[in-house]
């Protein structure tokens, strides 16, 4: 029984999830007629609508789905209202329990007095996880150069440490030959020259 009717019931979570997909409903539909109401102002006047424009025209709403634009949340109107020094307005739509505040950007500030979050919000977000990455990115090519620069110095460090195992082995064999020399008598030398090529 508790499984159903219970706090985490499924009765309970099936309204849970009801109400959030209605709120996500009401909140398209209101986006979208800020929207026309946007393109509906630009194809006319070549500019964006202010936020009385805006109210006007919700308050002329085709589809007849308004129930109320007011600048503050002291009575309720369908005629048109006087915006003002107003920062916002709020709205409800008949068929949803929801009232949504608009602010002077056109944009949703709050449904149901709960702040949400606008694109200038997402996009600071945003920019903030890019500008972490960005450094990150810096900091990954900063060690990625000294990474190289340290291999340049191994590689250059090998080959004079090659240089000079050649220039020791060369004084090896020069000394060897040296100390044969040194150890043969006068005609043994004169051979040895003669048969490596020495006059």
């Amino acid at each position: 029984m508790q499984l159903f009717l219970g706090e985490n019931g499924i009765l309970n979570k099936t309204k849970e999830a009801k109400d959030n997909t209605s709120e996500k409903t009401a909140t398209e539909i209101i986006n979208l007629k800020i929207t026309n109401i946007q393109i509906e102002t630009y194809a006319k006047k070549q500019k964006m609508p202010s936020l009385q424009e805006l109210a006007d025209g919700l308050c002329e709403d085709k589809e007849d789905e308004i129930e109320y634009v007011i600048t503050k949340k002291e009575q309720a109107s369908l005629e048109k209202i006087e915006v003002g020094e107003a920062t916002s307005i709020f709205t409800k739509l008949r068929q949803y329990p929801y009232e949504f505040e608009i602010n002077s950007k056109l944009q949703l500030a709050s449904i149901d007095g709960v702040k949400t979050e606008t694109d200038n919000d997402q996009v600071a977000i945003l920019q903030e996880k890019v500008d972490k990455l960005s450094v990150k990115v810096d900091d990954l090519s900063n060690t990625v150069t000294n990474l190289q620069n340290s291999i340049d110095n191994i590689k250059s460090i090998a080959e004079t440490v090659g240089e000079t195992q050649t220039t020791n082995n060369t004084i090896t064999a020069t000394a060897k030959n040296t100390a044969t020399i040194c150890s043969l008598n006068l005609t043994e030398r004169k051979v040895y020259f003669i048969w490596n090529g020495y006059r």
